[in-house]
């Protein structure tokens, strides 16, 4: 029991920073401080986190504080559907196109 406990609190403990450091990226992110954006996305990235991917594709598509390359931008795309169609829910990437402002 009290090992169960413990696994919890360590993984509840473990999710917590990495759901702040998304809510500052989105937030520098509206408000086009792209820097620091790019300062929050880019390790959660890298740790698989699909939403993070999917704004890391749009900051190279457009250019967005960081150089434009295009074949960043698909790569980190493509990451991010991969990570969302492997989950459950099978509309996450509609869902990640409506966070950055896109309508079908």
């Amino acid at each position: 029991m009290r090992r169960t406990l413990a696994a919890l609190m360590l993984l509840v403990g473990s999710l917590t920073p990495a759901s702040a450091g998304m809510e500052e990226g989105v937030a520098a992110y509206q408000r086009a401080d792209y820097a620091a954006a790019l300062g929050q996305f880019k390790p959660l990235a890298e740790k698989g986190d699909p939403k993070a991917q999917f704004y890391l594709g749009e900051m190279y598509g457009q250019g967005q504080g960081i150089k434009r390359d295009l074949k960043k931008a698909a790569r980190w795309y493509r990451e991010a559907i991969d990570a969302w169609t492997e989950s459950p829910a099978r509309d996450r990437p509609v869902e990640l196109c409506r966070t950055a402002g896109w309508r079908p």
